[in-house]
C-alpha cells in the first residue's frame, strides 16, 4: 500500500478528478515519479494504465478501500460545504428578524446563538458549522465533522443505534462487520487529526449509551441486545480509554452500564474524565454507584463517603486522627479542568468526601468528617466553579424534590456553614440555589429579609 496521504480540508469530486487525469497525463508523459508510483502500487507500469487502477491507487492513498467509497466521501464532505454557504445566504437572504430567529433554532442551539443579535445581516462561517451540526444532532463540530469522516457503514450503524432498529443494525454488521468498532478514521487532513481520538459520540458502543438517555431506545432488555450484538461483531468495549462504560454512567444508563460490564468492562477504567466512579459521583447517579460496588469498584475515602459505607470510611482514619495511605488516591471526582494541579492535603481529602456524604444525604458520614476536622466552609479544591458544600448543595437538581435537598442545606447551616462565603468569582450559596424555599432558607440563616 503506498504511504498514507490526507485529503485537503475541503475536497471537491473536481478535485479528485482532477487528481486522476493528472496522474494519467504523467505516466502518459514518462514521468519516473509517476511511474514509480503506480509500480509500487500496482506492480509493472502498463503503455497504457487503466483509468480504475489509477483510482483504485489513488483510494489507497487517501486510506479507503475503494473508489467508489472515497468519491462518495468526498461528494458528502462538498455537499456539507455547501450545505454551509446555502444556510449562511439563508440567514443574509432573510426578510426579517423573525426569519433569522427560526433560522437560529437548532437541537442545541437556543443557548448557544441566544445572544446572537438576528438584526446582524451575516452569519459567520464558524456560527453556521456549529449550527449545522447542531441540527444534525451534534453539539459541536468537530464531532459532526468527525462523523462525517466515517465510512458509510458506520455511520449507517450510528443511525441504526439512533433509530432503535436492531434488525438494520443487524444487516449492516453481518455485512460489515468492522463497523461495529471503527478505530481508525481515514480521509482526515493533518489539522483535523488531532480529534480523531476525541470523537465518542462516532462510536457505535457509545452512542447505545446516548441513545438510551434521549429516550430514542427504551431501557431494558433491548439495550443488553444492542451491547451484546455490537460486541459480538467487535466492538471494543474499551476504545479510546473506557469511552463505552463512562459514557454509561454520565447518561445515567444503568442497565448499559450493568451490561459494558458483565460482558468485560473494565469498572476501574479511565478516560480523560475520569473513573466510572468518579462519573457517577459527579452526575448524582446513586443507583450506579451502588451497582459499581457491587461489581468491585476501588474505593478511596472520597469515594466511600459517596456510598455511604461509614465502616470503610472510618478505615482510612488511623487513631492518631492522620488519614491512611490511599484515602485519596483514585482520580479526582471533580477535576473538570486537567491542567488545574491541586495538593492532595489532608484538608482537601476530608472536604471532598464530606461534600460527597452530604450530596448524597449520608449524614452519620458527615459528622464523622466533622469530628475529624473538616472545615465546612472550606472552598472544595479540583472544581471547575469552586464553591463551598453548601454552594454544591444548594442547587436543586432536576425531578429532585425540593424538600429532600433542603434538609441537606438545613444540615449544613445547622452546623455552621457560613451562607456568606463567596467563590473566587463573586458568588454566595444564594447565586446557586434556583427554587425560592432554598432562597429563603439561606436568606433566613444569613439574616437576610426573606426573598418576597
Amino acid at each position: 500500500m503506498s504511504l498514507l496521504r490526507y485529503l485537503p480540508q475541503k475536497p471537491t469530486p473536481q478535485f479528485l478528478i482532477l487528481e486522476v487525469d493528472t496522474f494519467l497525463k504523467d505516466l502518459s508523459l514518462g514521468n519516473l515519479l509517476a511511474e514509480a508510483r503506480y509500480e509500487a502500487a500496482l506492480g509493472d507500469c502498463p503503455d497504457i494504465a487503466p483509468i480504475t487502477s489509477i483510482q483504485e491507487i489513488l483510494a489507497s492513498e487517501y486510506g479507503f478501500e475503494s473508489w467508489d467509497q472515497l468519491f462518495q466521501h468526498v461528494k458528502l464532505i462538498d455537499q456539507v460545504e455547501k450545505d454551509i454557504e446555502d444556510l449562511r445566504a439563508s440567514y443574509h437572504n432573510a426578510s426579517s428578524t423573525d426569519e433569522r430567529q427560526i433560522i437560529l433554532q437548532g437541537h442545541h442551539s437556543i443557548k448557544r446563538f441566544e445572544n446572537l443579535d438576528p438584526t446582524e445581516q451575516f452569519l459567520s462561517d464558524h456560527d453556521a458549522r456549529v449550527l449545522l451540526a447542531n441540527k444534525r444532532e451534534f453539539a459541536h463540530w468537530v464531532k459532526y465533522h468527525a462523523y462525517l469522516h466515517l465510512v458509510p457503514e458506520v455511520q449507517k450503524v450510528i443511525e441504526a443505534i439512533e433509530s432503535n432498529d436492531i434488525e438494520s443494525l443487524q444487516r449492516i454488521l453481518i455485512d460489515y462487520q468492522h463497523a461495529a468498532n471503527p478505530k481508525w478514521v481515514p480521509g482526515f487532513t493533518e489539522v483535523d487529526d488531532q480529534f480523531s481520538n476525541l470523537i465518542n459520540d462516532c462510536i457505535p458502543l457509545f452512542r447505545v449509551s446516548r441513545a438510551v438517555f434521549e429516550g430514542k431506545i427504551p431501557r431494558g432488555k433491548i439495550e443488553y441486545e444492542f451491547i451484546k450484538l455490537l460486541t459480538n461483531f467487535g466492538a471494543d468495549i474499551e476504545f479510546d480509554h473506557g469511552h463505552p462504560l463512562t459514557a454509561a454512567v454520565s447518561f445515567g444508563a444503568q442497565e448499559t452500564t450493568r451490561t459494558l460490564l458483565d460482558f468485560g468492562a473494565n469498572v476501574d477504567g479511565s478516560d480523560e474524565d475520569g473513573t466510572p466512579m468518579a462519573l457517577a459521583i459527579r452526575f448524582g447517579q446513586t443507583e450506579i454507584i451502588e451497582l459499581l460496588v457491587e461489581k468491585g469498584a476501588k474505593l478511596d475515602m472520597r469515594f466511600a463517603a459517596a456510598t455511604g459505607d461509614l465502616s470503610r470510611v472510618k478505615w482510612f482514619v488511623n487513631a492518631d486522627g492522620s488519614l491512611a495511605s490511599g484515602a485519596g488516591e483514585l482520580t479526582d471526582p471533580f477535576k473538570r479542568n486537567r491542567s488545574v494541579i491541586y495538593p492532595k492535603t489532608q484538608q482537601t481529602i476530608l472536604s471532598q468526601a464530606f461534600l460527597n456524604a452530604t450530596r448524597f444525604f449520608h449524614f452519620d458520614i458527615s459528622d464523622f468528617l466533622l469530628e475529624c476536622g473538616t472545615d465546612i466552609s472550606a472552598i472544595i479544591p479540583g472544581l471547575d466553579q469552586t464553591g463551598t458544600a453548601l454552594h454544591w448543595c444548594s442547587y436543586v437538581p432536576l425531578n429532585t424534590p425540593v424538600k429532600k435537598v433542603s434538609t441537606r442545606v438545613k444540615y449544613l447551616l445547622d452546623n455552621g456553614a457560613d451562607p456568606l462565603i463567596e467563590t473566587p468569582n463573586g458568588q454566595k450559596a444564594m447565586d446557586w440555589a434556583n427554587t425560592p424555599e432554598i432562597k429563603k432558607l439561606l436568606q433566613t440563616y444569613a439574616h437576610a429579609p426573606p426573598a418576597e
